[in-house]
C-alpha cells in the first residue's frame, strides 16, 4: 500500500519535467521563444483556489500574508550555469526512466481502480473496484 501511495504521488507530481525542460532551454532559446512554448497560466479565466499567501522562507510554514519568493533576476555565472544544466539533464534522464519501474500510464488504465486477489477475500473471489 505504501509503495502504491508513493507511485501515485510520483504520477501526480505536477509539472516537474516541464520545469526542468524549461530551465534547460534557457541555454538554447531566448525568453520570448520559451514563453511561446510554455505560455503563462490564464489566471483571468481560470482562477486558482488559493489566491493569496505562501510558504514563508523564514518559518517554512504557510502564511496568508507571505508573498511567493521570486528570482532575483541576477545572472548565473557561466560555469555555474553549465553545472546546473548538467545536473538538470541528469535529473531529466532519471525521471524518464521512472515510468518503466511503475508500469504503464496514460488513458484507459484507470484512475482509482484497484483489485484484490481472491486469496484475500472471504468469498475466495477477486474484488474489483
Amino acid at each position: 500500500s505504501v509503495a502504491w501511495l508513493k507511485a501515485m504521488a510520483w504520477d501526480l507530481r505536477g509539472n516537474m519535467q516541464d520545469e526542468i525542460d524549461r530551465s534547460l532551454l534557457t541555454s538554447r532559446l531566448d525568453k520570448g521563444q520559451i514563453e511561446d512554448l510554455y505560455p503563462e497560466y490564464p489566471y483571468k479565466t481560470h482562477k486558482p483556489i488559493v489566491d493569496r499567501g505562501a510558504v514563508s522562507p523564514v518559518t517554512g510554514k504557510f502564511e496568508l500574508d507571505a508573498t511567493p519568493s521570486g528570482g532575483t533576476g541576477a545572472e548565473i555565472p557561466q560555469g555555474a550555469a553549465e553545472g546546473l544544466n548538467t545536473q538538470l539533464s541528469a535529473l531529466s534522464d532519471t525521471l524518464d526512466e521512472i515510468p518503466a519501474l511503475l508500469g504503464p500510464n496514460g488513458n484507459g488504465i484507470g484512475s482509482n481502480s484497484w483489485v484484490v486477489n481472491g486469496d484475500h477475500t472471504t468469498t475466495g473471489k477477486a474484488l474489483l473496484a
